[in-house]
């Protein structure tokens, strides 16, 4: 699994870079970046965690059916109270700053994994209004030549 963000599509880069840069001054906190883009294998991996593998369930996803196996999805944490460490927390006053990030997520153009049924305050994802089967298509087909901008 890839933290960088050059692993993902130019536009949703560009868009993870504002969040980036934002966080910390509206926040008073910084992100981590946890994940960007997965391999199919990677994405089914996590989607056994919490079934048939030790863990909670993290994802409703299997592979070739996730923004992050096409570049298009990043996860954050927060930093924990500069430790320099991640935390996931939503206890206290940690669900408003999700919230808020999710709100500026969703100002940049993301849609935000804190509105899915299976919360994930940290997942942001681009799809530029495409379905996730016409990317998935095209992806396959054209694979490391393959941008969102040429659908």
């Amino acid at each position: 699994m890839s933290r960088k963000l050059s692993d993902l599509d130019p536009v949703v880069e560009q868009m993870a870079w504002r969040l980036i840069a934002a966080a910390p001054l509206v926040l008073q906190r910084e992100l981590f970046v946890v994940h960007t883009l997965r391999t199919y294998e990677e994405q089914d991996a996590l989607y056994e965690q919490g079934r048939t593998e030790p863990g909670k369930i993290v994802t409703n996803a299997r592979g070739g059916k996730s923004w992050h196996n096409f570049g298009l999805a990043i996860d954050f944490a927060f930093e924990q109270d500069g430790t320099q460490h991640p935390t996931w927390s939503t206890a206290g006053s940690d669900i408003d700053d999700w919230r808020l990030l999710g709100s500026m997520g969703e100002a940049i153009g993301f849609e935000w994994g804190g509105r899915f049924d299976l919360k994930d305050f940290g997942h942001f994802h681009y799809s530029g209004g495409e379905s996730m089967d016409r990317v998935r298509a095209a992806f396959e087909r054209d694979k490391k030549g393959w941008k969102l901008s040429a659908l």
